[in-house]
């Protein structure tokens, strides 16, 4: 659990252009671990969640797709 990191990972999703239309955040304060879960209108690029990944306190990323 990080200061600045939600802004960071913001960062970089709108300069892919992205529109993120809801965030969950939780931690874990004993681990100093925290979980975001973004729900997007759009789908990252590979690239992108790269530099979602390269972000200093970001440990893993994953895209995650749902039909309607």
């Amino acid at each position: 659990d990080v200061p600045g990191i939600v802004g960071k990972v913001g960062t970089v999703i709108g300069k892919a252009g992205v529109n993120i239309a809801g965030i969950n955040l939780g931690r874990n304060k004993k681990e100093k671990l925290a979980i975001s879960l973004l729900n997007l209108d759009g789908e990252l690029t590979i690239k992108t969640i790269n530099k979602i990944a390269d972000i200093d306190g970001v440990t893993q990323v994953k895209q995650i797709k749902i039909k309607s």
